[in-house]
């Protein structure tokens, strides 16, 4: 299963950090089961946590998709997997 969520979440992050918020909502709703079954629920699937944000990209990006995608639950179950005190350093 790790070898179908992980090439999906460097391609998540790819789109995130290029600012292809088009791109990156796509592929979100199209994996969001796979993601589900592999994770059995758990939101921390969507932590980027590994992944080194040094200037701060994808903090911007995700902060622009809560004004963006607001009503969209995928985005925001990404957001909130996201956010300070839940798994990612240097998160929201």
């Amino acid at each position: 299963m790790d070898g179908s969520i992980h090439p999906h979440k460097h391609l998540l992050y790819h789109y995130l950090k290029q600012r292809e918020d088009g791109e990156f909502v796509r592929i979100l709703e199209q994996t969001k089961d796979i993601f589900s079954l592999y994770s059995k629920n758990s939101i921390n699937v969507y932590s980027f946590e590994e992944y080194e944000d040094r200037h701060g990209k994808t903090r911007e990006v995700i902060k622009k998709l809560i004004k963006t995608y607001n009503n969209s639950e995928i985005v925001m179950t990404l957001v909130k997997a996201n956010e300070k005190g839940n798994t990612c350093r240097g998160a929201l």
